[in-house]
């Protein structure tokens, strides 16, 4: 599944050349072609399959049915490189060409960069430069996560958070994170989803850096709703709360979003919770006024948010063309 960002797969392809390069040296492979014997969770190696490995004078490994069914219904993400390894061993086959054939086998494209892009700046690291629209949009995290002057959307965040317990959290259009971070640093495991690869990358650098509990993943709420579709139904992902800082517009005018497929997104989800806010057209600077829509207003979105079921509560910002929504599910 395209979702990683080349942060990720720098760091998971250097994981995985260090565990081929051990078991060569245990003269042990991985004999059977899988696209997942190796499985990760954000940064870390979650699962590796054992019951794949062989010596390189057997026909079989042990155990691989009864591993192998428990690897098939993971929720976690699966990363292909491994069929591409072994078709090349990894006494002869170049790195460069090794780490090609294990792209190709990845399922399909994230929605912005290219798997060739990935590779070349896995291959160049920090000389290539890593561009994005919206970077630089929010502070350094590292200044953010001192949490001085916090804004009504961060203190709104906490509230909710405090209030109802809440543990996990899918922050859609979250640029670096700093949202993702306040909560993390609370206790809640969080999803991160943004569709510029610089910025995941920012953000999955720092969640190594300071081990949060934060998925980074480059993916818009489409391709994730997606992705977890072809999941078994007991390790989808839900979540307690739902942030939509600053993205509703952009779904709206860019994605072909309107407030009932959004709702219908999300609550594939079950959030309790979903915090968003909402910019009126009074702050938005890329709509022309010939391409607003009549039924783009607030007051339509609460009347929508009530009709899927949520009781919604408005909190101010100092700029007044953008509130906080606060709806909370009524049987929540």
């Amino acid at each position: 599944i395209g979702v990683w960002s080349s942060a990720q797969v720098t760091h998971q392809a250097r994981f995985i050349l260090d565990w081929y390069e051990l078991l060569q040296g245990l003269n042990v492979n991985l004999f059977d072609g899988h696209p997942w014997n190796i499985i990760f969770e954000g940064a870390q190696p979650r699962w590796i399959d054992l019951g794949s490995l062989r010596r390189f004078d057997e026909a079989s490994g042990s155990c691989v049915r009864e591993v192998n069914q428990y690897v098939t219904a993971a929720e976690f993400y699966r990363i292909g490189y491994c069929k591409g390894f072994r078709e090349k061993t990894f006494g002869t086959g170049e790195v460069e060409d090794m780490l090609k054939g294990g792209f190709e086998s990845l399922a399909e494209e994230d929605p912005i960069l290219s798997y060739t892009e990935k590779f070349y700046r896995l291959r160049e690291r920090e000389e290539r430069d890593r561009k994005g629209t919206w970077i630089g949009y929010s502070e350094n995290l590292e200044i953010l996560a001192e949490e001085k002057n916090l804004t009504a959307y961060a203190t709104t965040l906490i509230d909710v958070i405090e209030k109802h317990d809440a543990k996990s959290m899918i922050d859609l259009g979250c640029n670096n994170g700093q949202y993702s971070a306040i909560a993390a640093r609370r206790g809640v495991e969080v999803l991160a989803l943004d569709v510029e690869d610089a910025l995941i990358c920012e953000l999955f650098e720092y969640t190594l850096k300071q081990n949060l509990t934060i998925t980074p993943v480059v993916a818009n709420l489409s391709l994730y709703r997606h992705a977890n579709e072809i999941v078994r139904e007991p390790f989808r992902a839900t979540a307690d709360i739902i942030l939509a800082y600053a993205i509703l517009h952009h779904m709206v005018h860019r994605d072909s979003y309107d407030f009932e497929r959004f709702f219908d997104e999300i609550h594939y989800f079950e959030p309790k919770i979903l915090i968003l806010s909402f910019v009126s057209y009074d702050d938005i600077k890329f709509v022309e006024p010939k391409d607003r829509f009549d039924w783009y207003n607030q007051q339509n979105f609460i009347s929508v948010a009530k009709k899927f079921g949520y009781a919604v509560e408005i909190v101010p910002t100092t700029n007044t063309a953008r509130n906080i929504l606060v709806c909370v599910r009524n049987n929540a």
